[in-house]
């Protein structure tokens, strides 16, 4: 079986250690910075609670679907209802005890885990963070440049690298812009988007295309959609700044240079408390426990057919095949060491979606990795007593909300009737042609047209025995005057690559 040696594999789990920067915590709750400095504002009440605008504004900054169908004032009302139900369902979950049932239960308990992390985090590194208004000035200025560029797309990164060699012998961007676009514009003009400014792409993107010279070509750039060769043909730095522009882009600015900041200080967190422990993996224990997981036809593979996930039946499997191998030291760090055994009962109390899942001996040596930072980090948040932080207990209750009004929304889509007109509508290859269109149009599947309908009968439900709701409507015209929608309107105008 190939698998790397014992130095590799310490070093590669070790820097993993170092490296990794609290992910998980950056883009949760944390990735809206350190909140908007905003005095208590009330800007609704669910009976005596009362949501302020601050605690609104996390909610929808960390809402993916927010501004999608509508913007601005409408946009922001939809996302207000849709807070309060979360709110209804929450009151509702407790009143039916629907956190005593045992899956619900085990979510709650690793949600609070996450919390305190979260919270630990805040601590050592968001409170930190200190921003000037020149910091925000320059970086006005560096997103609002416009650039004129050309570019490939590919999803597979060897083929990024083949389009990148061949462009240095003299392939031309038009020749493989035939091969790279299905889109007929793209395909067509060697994958030339116009002028644009910097801050409609991706962060990714646009970091690397702001640091090329003119003409230049960028070796494949890796951002969320996939892999990018980057050609900058020309570029307009704003010289002057307008005034009510800037203070439009002001806060998403902010947020940006936060979490920036907030990597870099990650790093030097996470290097010094992890350098300190300094954790070392058994590799012995670890092909123990690999091979555990592995069946009979993966084991002399370095990558897997398909993707290894430690679900209820495979960890049931493995506490049985490694019983003898219980109190074998999986991990030994300055102070203690934790077991074999150890690992899997830990594994019992996380959820299967957090398990590791993985597809190479690399994969899950990182995971395990990720385990044992977090492992160690919520030791630290344990000890400071963090579990009954105001923060941390706000947190749960959001989420005891939030996936109270999934619950309630799936028990109802579940038993939805769809008339056969529906039915027929979404098989058609006419939907044109259809009368029902002008009012399903904007449900494109019928996933789409169930997930309105839940929607639509859980809204009714919850609002029919609900305490009383009161919104202020200036404070929530306030909030939208705050909002730079212009930025987020083009953020969804610019597709997905084809």
């Amino acid at each position: 079986m190939k698998i790397t040696t014992k130095s590799v594999f310490i070093q590669r789990l070790y820097q993993f250690l170092l490296v990794l920067v609290l992910t998980a915590f950056v883009i949760s709750v944390n990735q809206c910075a350190k909140e908007k400095e905003k005095t208590e504002i009330i800007i609704a009440k669910v009976g005596e609670y009362k949501i302020t605008a601050n605690e609104f504004y996390l909610f929808y900054e960390l809402d993916p679907n927010f501004g999608i169908d509508s913007t601005r004032l409408p946009a922001l009302r939809d996302e207000l209802d849709k807070y309060i139900n979360h709110i209804l369902a929450g009151s509702r979950a407790h009143d039916n005890l629907l956190f005593e049932d045992p899956v619900l239960s085990k979510a709650l308990a690793w949600e609070k885990r996450m919390a305190m992390l979260r919270q630990l985090y805040r601590e050592e590194v968001a409170n930190n963070i200190a921003i000037s208004e020149d910091e925000i000035k320059k970086e006005h200025q560096k997103a609002n440049r416009t650039v004129h560029l050309r570019h490939l797309f590919t999803e597979d990164s060897e083929t990024a690298r083949s389009w990148y060699l061949q462009l240095q012998t003299g392939v031309t961007f038009e020749q493989l812009a035939m091969e790279a676009f299905n889109d007929s514009v793209l395909a067509g003009n060697g994958g030339d988007l116009g002028w644009l400014s910097l801050r409609d792409f991706d962060d990714d993107f646009a970091h690397a295309a702001a640091n090329l010279k003119k003409n230049e070509i960028s070796q494949p750039v890796k951002t969320q959609w996939g892999y990018h060769i980057i050609q900058l043909l020309d570029r307009k730095d704003q010289l002057l700044i307008n005034p009510n522009e800037y203070q439009r882009q002001k806060l998403s600015l902010e947020k940006k240079i936060r979490q920036k900041k907030s990597k870099k200080l990650a790093q030097e967190y996470i290097s010094d408390f992890i350098g300190d422990i300094n954790p070392q993996p058994n590799r012995q224990s670890f092909l123990l426990l690999l091979n555990a997981i592995l069946p009979p036809d993966e084991k002399e593979k370095s990558e897997y057919s398909r993707k290894m996930i430690v679900t209820n039946s495979v960890l049931s499997r493995l506490k049985t095949k490694l019983a003898a191998y219980e109190s074998n030291v999986l991990i030994a760090y300055r102070g203690g060491s934790i077991m074999l055994g150890q690992y899997l009962d830990a594994l019992e109390n996380i959820p299967v979606s957090n398990r590791p899942a993985f597809k190479s001996p690399g994969q899950l040596s990182n995971q395990l990795g990720i385990w044992v930072r977090d492992e160690l980090l919520y030791e630290e948040a344990n000890s400071r007593n963090l579990e009954n932080h105001v923060r941390v207990q706000s947190d749960l209750g959001s989420f005891v909300n939030q996936q109270a009004y999934y619950y309630y929304l799936n028990e109802i889509k579940a038993d939805l009737i769809i008339p056969v007109s529906i039915k027929n509508y979404y098989l058609s290859n006419y939907k044109s042609e259809n009368p029902l269109r002008t009012i399903l149009g904007r449900h494109h599947t019928l996933e789409e047209w169930k997930f309105w309908r839940a929607e639509t009968g859980l809204y009714n439900k919850l609002r029919m025995t609900s305490d009383t709701i009161w919104i202020d409507e200036q404070a929530l015209f306030m909030e939208n005057e705050k909002i730079d929608w212009d930025r987020r309107i083009r953020m969804f105008m610019i597709r997905k690559p084809s």
